[in-house]
């Protein structure tokens, strides 16, 4: 594996860019917590989960098991496969940015799960319904985190086939939530959004560090 760690300069990634993203997908969240804590969002949580149960198929089941659970206790084996690469190769601050950004993204997951407090939707069986609260995803949002953190490091050393590729599935494990009926669309969306808020944050800090070590 060859992740390069160039410096967060406007050769890389605009700092202004990473401003913005922080700032839209903050406020997006915020947006999406205030509808739903306002209870606004139902009948379009329930027209979206209705319309995914319509296509439903035992090989698409297959499908998004697989790919849902890499969303979560899955993130582990990538996590410490490339912090251990990282570690091999001395790149300290490539570890601990990885690690932190794992640790502090699922206490936030936990975080606003016990202010938001939101039930699991209801409309179909589910075998093995999680028990804990519905808003936000921890798969949608820690998947956010992770992979679009190494999307970024592989972009940034030239393997851009890779790193979309890792957007795109991004996107599938945030579907996939709703498509196994763990989730509203709403929960999702709003995992998405805070996500890509912390990851922008991560970004910055990350830069002015690189920067520091480089001057």
């Amino acid at each position: 594996m060859n992740i390069e760690h160039p410096a967060l300069t406007a050769e890389c990634i605009n700092e202004r860019f990473l401003w913005i993203l922080f700032l839209g997908a903050f406020t997006g969240f915020w947006l999406d917590y205030a509808l739903v804590t306002r209870g606004t969002t139902g009948a379009l949580d329930v027209r979206v989960m209705l319309w995914t149960h319509a296509r439903t198929s035992p090989w698409l089941d297959r499908v998004f098991n697989v790919i849902t659970n890499t969303g979560g206790v899955g993130r582990t084996i990538p996590v410490v496969l490339v912090g251990g690469f990282f570690l091999a190769t001395k790149r300290r601050l490539e570890a601990g940015t990885l690690v932190g950004a794992a640790v502090i993204g699922q206490s936030l997951t936990y975080a606003v799960k016990a202010l938001v407090s939101r039930d699991r939707p209801n409309l179909f069986y589910v075998p093995n319904m999680p028990t804990d609260t519905s808003f936000p995803s921890g798969h949608a949002l820690g998947s956010t985190i992770l992979y679009g953190l190494f999307a970024v490091w592989l972009w940034q050393g030239g393997h851009r086939g890779p790193a979309t590729f890792l957007w795109v599935w991004i996107a599938l494990v945030s579907f996939s939530r709703v498509y196994v009926g763990v989730h509203h669309p709403t929960d999702v969306i709003a995992s998405v959004c805070l996500g890509l808020a912390f990851l922008a944050a991560t970004l910055l800090i990350y830069g002015r560090m690189r920067m520091g070590q480089l001057a």
